[in-house]
């Protein structure tokens, strides 16, 4: 997370306790762009493994959004801002339609 916090410009710690999800294009006001989610087969015999992160923020009613460094006028915030609460609430209520929870976040 330090390499990620540098290469935004950013202190060391900046992105420390963050979580690499969508969550990390909202910070970076879209400076890193978040891949969409998909299972694909795999074409492989090898077994393919995944791994779970789970990020729970003790500051849940802390609000989140464009680091305040990235934001200018000539580059104005992408995204609103949330608490965590209500990102994960949409989390766990969206339809599962394709559609990627950052848009209902964009400005």
């Amino acid at each position: 997370m330090g390499l990620l916090s540098e290469g935004l410009g950013l202190d060391m710690d900046r992105l420390k306790n963050t979580c690499l999800d969508a969550r990390l294009m909202i910070l970076s006001n879209d400076e890193y762009v978040s891949v969409e989610h998909r299972v694909l087969a795999n074409p492989s015999k090898e077994p393919r493994v995944s791994i779970a992160v789970f990020f729970n923020p003790s500051a849940r009613e802390a609000l989140y959004g464009p680091f305040s460094e990235l934001t200018s006028p000539e580059k104005p915030p992408r995204f609103r801002q949330f608490v965590h609460n209500d990102y994960m609430r949409r989390f766990y209520t969206r339809e599962l339609d394709g559609k990627t929870l950052i848009n209902y976040y964009r400005i």
